[in-house]
Parts: C-alpha cells; sequence; structure tokens
C-alpha cells in the first residue's frame, strides 16, 4: 500500500513498497537534510552507507515564495554516493540508477544544473576563456577527470530519466503517474492510488533543518564572525560560512543554504550585507545567494573568473529566460587569482585549490599600527594524501601541487579549515605543523575527535574573532557614514543631532511599544530590521538600516500608534518626536515629507509594492512616483508603447476594451513592459469607466530593487 509523509510544506515522502519506490517530491535547498532529521534517511550497517529515496519528483513551479524548489544537487549526491545505488563495490548497491521525474523542459535545465554542479567548468576551452593559463589548465583538467572516474558523465548515463506531457506518464510498467495541477500529482498502481501537492502555501515558508538561538553579534574594527560549521548533510548546523566586518562593512563569504534565516539568528537584515565572496558552486555553498533577491538593492559578487563562470552557467540552468534578472540582483565582479586586491580597504586574495568543481581558498588582511592581521578561509579543500595521489600518477604537474601547498599553510592569525575528510574534503592532521595563531575546524558532519582537537578548535554560531578591535561601534559608522544617504532632506547640523540619541537594544521578538513612548519617540534602525503594524493589522511595514518607524503616525495624525516588533536582534536610536519635528521645519522638508508618507501608505497597503520593499527605500520609491488623473473613458494604453512603469490604481477603476476585464483601487497594470522593457511586443488599451487616480512607478526603479523585481517575475 503506498503511503506518503509530509517532509516539510510543498515537500512530500511517498513510499511505493511495491514498486520498491521511495520518492522525494520536491527538493529545495537541504531537503536532504530534513530526511536526515526525520529519519527518513538513517546510516545502516555501522553507518557504512544510507537508506534514502531512489527518486525524485521535480515541482511545476521552479520557483515558490521566493525559494527555488528544485535543487536536488544533494539528493542526487546521496543516492549515488552515500546510498551508492548504481556504483560497483558500495554495499548499498542495486545496480538501478535513481530516477528523476518531472515535465520535459524542467528536467532539460535540471540536468545542465546538475553537470555544473556535480563537474564545473566542462572542457580545457571553458577553463582557459575564464583567464586560466594553459599549462594550469592542463592540471585542472586532469584533476577533474580523475575525481570524476576518468571522463564527465553524462546525467542521463547515471539517472534514468523520467519525462511526463502535460497529463503525467508512466514511470514503471505498474506504477502511472498524473498531473492533477501545476504540483498536484497523483500515483496510480492497479490496487491504490495517492494524492500530494507540492504547492508551497503563499502563508508558508522555507524553513532550515537546524534549530539554533538567537544570538546578537557584537563586531567591529576588523572582526571574523562564524555563521556556519556543518556541511550539506549536517541537519544540526548551518553549512560553513563566515561573515567580516571591516570598517563596519559586512561582508558575507559564501551563501549557503537559507543563509538569510542564518543571518537573522545573528541579528543582521540582508540588507546589512555590503558584498559576497563566492569560493565555489557547490548548493552548499552558493544556493543561499537566492535568499538576496529580497533585498532593496543589488548586492556585489566578488569571486574568481573561473567561479564567477560556472556561476553563471548555473544560474542560467535555473533561471532560464529570466537570467537577466539575475544580473539586475548581482554586480558581478570577478577578482584576480593568487592576487591581493582592496576593497575599501580590506584586501582580499583568492588561491585556486583541489576540488571536483572549480575552487579557491581565500585570504583576507587588513592593517593597523603593528603591521597586517590575516583570515584564511580554506572551503572544500582536499586531503595532503588525496593530492599527493594526484601528483604521484602523473596527473598533476608538482610546481602545481607546491603552489596549492603553500597556500594551505600560509601562516595567518586565523584560519578556518575543511575538516570533512575523505575524497574531496580535508584532514585536520594535514594542519599540525601550521604555524597560524588560531586553526579553526569546518565543514564537517560530526564533531572534532580529541585528536582533531590537538590541532584545531571549533566554533559556535555566532562566535566572533576580533583580529583588529575598533574603539567604533556598528552604529557609529552607520551614523557617520550612511545618515546623508537615508536623510538627505535634512541640513547636515540637524543629521549630527541624530548621532547624540540614545541607542537602544533589543532582543528578537521584542514589542518595542512596552518600552519606548512611541507617541513620543521615533525609532531609527541602525541594524537589524522592526515590522510596524499601522492602519491595517493585516499589512506588516518592514524598516531597515535608516528606517524610521513612528514617522508616519507623527506626521499624518494617526491616532492609532504602531505595534513595533523586533524582527531580529535589534539596535535603534530613539529620536524625539519634538525635536524630529523641529529638524524638519528648520529643513523646510515637513510638507514634502508628509507628502513622501502619504503615497508611502498607499503603496505598502496594496499587495504590490506592498511588503516587498522595507524602509527606507520605500521612502526613496515614493519619491519618485508619479500621480496622475484619468476622466471617466479617458484610453489607458499598456505594453509595447506605454510607459515604462507600473500603474497602481488608488481610486476609480478601468475595463479592458478587448476582455471586458475590470480592475479596482490595489491592482496594477504594465508589469510586463517593466519586466521585459525592449522585448515586448504586444499592447491594450484600457478604458476609464470612472474618474480614476494612479500612481506610476517608474520601471527603472523597480528593476533597481530586487525584492520587487522578484515579486512582479514570481
Amino acid at each position: 500500500m503506498m503511503n506518503k509523509q509530509p517532509v516539510m510544506p510543498g515537500v512530500w515522502w511517498v513510499d511505493i513498497p511495491e514498486e520498491n519506490l521511495q520518492i522525494l517530491c520536491g527538493t529545495p535547498a537541504d531537503s536532504i537534510k530534513h530526511l536526515l532529521k526525520l529519519g527518513l534517511v538513517k546510516p545502516e550497517k555501522e553507518q557504512s552507507y544510507y537508506t534514502g529515496p531512489n527518486a525524485i519528483l521535480l515541482a511545476d513551479t521552479q520557483v515558490q515564495n521566493g525559494n527555488f524548489w528544485n535543487l536536488p544537487e544533494f539528493p542526487i549526491l546521496h543516492m549515488k554516493y552515500r546510498q551508492g545505488l548504481n556504483l560497483p563495490g558500495h554495499p548499498g548497491f542495486t545496480g538501478k540508477n535513481p530516477l528523476l521525474i518531472g515535465c520535459s523542459v524542467l528536467i532539460d535545465t535540471i540536468q545542465d544544473y546538475l553537470m555544473y554542479g556535480h563537474y564545473g567548468l566542462l572542457s580545457k576551452e571553458e577553463l582557459q576563456e575564464s583567464g586560466i593559463p594553459e599549462d594550469l589548465a592542463e592540471d585542472l583538467w586532469r584533476m577533474k577527470l580523475q575525481f570524476a572516474g576518468g571522463e564527465l558523465q553524462k546525467m542521463e548515463d547515471s539517472i534514468q530519466l523520467v519525462r511526463l506531457d502535460t497529463n503525467g506518464g508512466k514511470i514503471t510498467p505498474n506504477l502511472s503517474i498524473m498531473r492533477l495541477a501545476p504540483n498536484q500529482y497523483r500515483f496510480i498502481t492497479p490496487n491504490d492510488s495517492l494524492d500530494i501537492d507540492m504547492t508551497l502555501p503563499r502563508n508558508k515558508n522555507w524553513y532550515p533543518s537546524f534549530d539554533i538561538p538567537y544570538r546578537r553579534v557584537e563586531a567591529s574594527g576588523f572582526s571574523i564572525v562564524h555563521l556556519g560549521e556543518g556541511n550539506g548533510w549536517d541537519f544540526t548546523r548551518p553549512c560553513m560560512g563566515s561573515l567580516i566586518v571591516h570598517q563596519g562593512r559586512r561582508y558575507l563569504i559564501d551563501a549557503g543554504p537559507g543563509i538569510a534565516y542564518t543571518l537573522n539568528l545573528a541579528g543582521i537584515d540582508v540588507n546589512d550585507i555590503d558584498a559576497i565572496f563566492l569560493t565555489h558552486v557547490h548548493d552548499d555553498h552558493f544556493s543561499g545567494l537566492f535568499g538576496f533577491s529580497r533585498r532593496d538593492k543589488p548586492i556585489t559578487l566578488y569571486a574568481a573568473l573561473p567561479i564567477m563562470n560556472t556561476l553563471k552557467h548555473k544560474c542560467r540552468a535555473l533561471l532560464g529566460k529570466n537570467i537577466d534578472y539575475f544580473t539586475q540582483c548581482f554586480i558581478l565582479q570577478a577578482i584576480p587569482e593568487g592576487e591581493w586586491t582592496d576593497i575599501d580597504g580590506l584586501k582580499v586574495m583568492p588561491s585556486f585549490s583541489f576540488h571536483p568543481v572549480e575552487t579557491t581558498i581565500m585570504f583576507f588582511r587588513a592593517e593597523d599600527k603593528t603591521g597586517y592581521k590575516t583570515y584564511g578561509h580554506l572551503a572544500d579543500i582536499c586531503s595532503k594524501k588525496v593530492i599527493t595521489n594526484l601528483a604521484d600518477k602523473g596527473h598533476v604537474n608538482p610546481q602545481t601541487i607546491e603552489k596549492v601547498f603553500s597556500n594551505y599553510y600560509r601562516q595567518c592569525d586565523l584560519k578556518k579549515i575543511d575538516a570533512g575528510g575523505g575524497l574531496i574534503h580535508g584532514e585536520t592532521e594535514d594542519f599540525k605543523d601550521d604555524k597560524s595563531a588560531k586553526i579553526l575546524l569546518s565543514h564537517t558532519e560530526i564533531r572534532a575527535s580529541d585528536s582533531d582537537k590537538k590541532y584545531g578548535v571549533e566554533a559556535a554560531f555566532g562566535d566572533v574573532d576580533i583580529l583588529i578591535p575598533s574603539q567604533d561601534s556598528s552604529a557609529a559608522y552607520f551614523i557617520n557614514n550612511e545618515l546623508k544617504q537615508h536623510f538627505p532632506f535634512l541640513k547636515e547640523k540637524d543629521r549630527d543631532f541624530l548621532t547624540t540619541c540614545q541607542l537602544e537594544q533589543f532582543p528578537e521578538g521584542s514589542n518595542l511599544s512596552t518600552s519606548i513612548d512611541l507617541s513620543k519617540n521615533l525609532l531609527l534602525v541602525i541594524s537589524g530590521s522592526v515590522c510596524g503594524n499601522h492602519d491595517n493589522p493585516l499589512t506588516s511595514l518592514k524598516f531597515t538600516a535608516g528606517g524610521l518607524a513612528g514617522e508616519e503616525e507623527l506626521l499624518l495624525n494617526n491616532t492609532g500608534s504602531a505595534n513595533v516588533v523586533s524582527r531580529n536582534c535589534t539596535q535603534c536610536l530613539t529620536v524625539p518626536a519634538d525635536n524630529y519635528m523641529e529638524l524638519l521645519e528648520s529643513s523646510e522638508s515637513h510638507k514634502t515629507r508628509k507628502h513622501t508618507l502619504e503615497i508611502r501608505r498607499y503603496l505598502y497597503n496594496w499587495s504590490f509594492p506592498g511588503q516587498n520593499v522595507s524602509c527606507p527605500k520605500l521612502d526613496r520609491l515614493s519619491e519618485v512616483v508619479k500621480e496622475i488623473y484619468f476622466d471617466k473613458r479617458d484610453k489607458l494604453t499598456i505594453g509595447k508603447n506605454a510607459e515604462d512603469a507600473v500603474y497602481l490604481l488608488c481610486g476609480g477603476s478601468v475595463v479592458n476594451t478587448e476582455t471586458g476585464q475590470y480592475l479596482l483601487p490595489g491592482e496594477w497594470l504594465n508589469s510586463a513592459k517593466v519586466i521585459a522593457p525592449k522585448s515586448l511586443n504586444f499592447s491594450q488599451e484600457w478604458e476609464v469607466s470612472q474618474d480614476t487616480r494612479v500612481l506610476a512607478i517608474p520601471g527603472p526603479s523597480i528593476r533597481a530593487i530586487p525584492s520587487l523585481n522578484w515579486a512582479l517575475r514570481e
């Protein structure tokens, strides 16, 4: 008899004993970790191999609520290598290839995604096009072939592809699958049937397998914050990753699954991150990038050119025709391998490492009066034994080996190493003679043994290593460097007043209204984020760094004070309301600011822009919105010949002259023009059925805000 078990919203485990099939339906990031946590995947015979699924059903909807729902890289790796389904000599060997089931278009795109995820760049030519010298490209290619077992195997050679048509199809002679609706399927055998739905409800979201408490991060000067020390299988911890704080700026190293969730646990909003450094594109280091699609502005991504090119290939497979959106969310900046690059005073050097995909270890340094302090981040390295074996068999030039080892053992003040062991990860003992002042053991599935601890230590989530202390806090950096950006309407001397206000800290989930009199004070967010519920109790307005909670109630005379709650560990300046009113009057900004907030209230009370963008970015958007008034029977054209803007109806109504469709206040028009302003080839005419007020939100402004761009596309 068939049975099913929920893994998380939109993900199911289906067991069909008569066909000997265990099917994972839906594969968002870390789905294999959730299976491990639930005991649906577990070790067998003293952990020599694992149980698990032998088939995957892809969701029809690639993206749900801002999350990729088809990321099967680690489930496939698990089936092939940890279960050993089609690996001769493995104790779990069955001789049968795992199944990948889905519509034909998705099967094709996921094959490309898996190829670049398994192997990285797929030819010597691609390596050389990425700026790798010919001799090094030869070494890396031979190494890649060794890791791949002699050749880059096509996915269809090791995975059985089951392509479904519009209605479904046959999985085995006795098992059919019927598509009931997008993401909804029925499994059918001669004696049984079972329905599953991989749709992620609008009020639900992806969540991680680990459960760790909130921990407020305090870091300044040149500091390293430890955000994760696990690997792609450890369901109790986030994947290996670090946050560098330098002169008030925050730089993320790698973006593993759910990094936005992890940052939130540390009191950091995705909008607080200044840039990302990427070591390689395995999913446990890269799949969290898409959490930054919910930011209010694009973010710079730094990587060596081969990693950047692999990233583009993998993202193109996942996004298809929407690949332009990726380049609108991320400012891609290649940095040279083996050289120091200065980024606002922080120096970074990526260096090639050995791994099945293109990978760099990374070194960061900053200078104080005593000289340089250096941090080494050695993600996904290979052990000395594996590398030496490659050299002994003549697969890699000895000079290349020597260069890699010299970088592995570069002396640092702090060095975090991959100590995961096995064929493609590092060994702790290899660093027993390393001269670095402190070594951290990371990228592990189990905790360090006593013998491992002779050479290094483990870090807990949120631990901070300060390499260069500073007297300036993150609040001081924000006030001194960014206040002008967020409050351009105030005079400089008036902005200086804000620096004298009381700095308060609030734990996650605090109701700030109970500790601060919000009828007499405003809250200027410095780090973290808060949410305020205003006139509409179902609408929550998010304030990130630079957002001023309580301003709307003050200037628009709202009698009901907002209920303000911290979303994470948050820092705010308490600004006396009377003083703020004086600052506005002094700068003659009161009238303009009041009008901006009136527009803002319209924007966040409707579904678009709604809660997709936070303050202060929503304030900037409100400032460029154009109000247009139409009389009854006026014509409104959208599409090819229309203005590059989304038209949000604030009053009245319009009707489509061809279909008779009516739109009412809160609905919008012309989104297709904004998404693809140059390639749109159709136009539509709408007639104003009663006097109508429209807010025209400029297309360039929407495309410059990743969260709004994503919301329109989704």
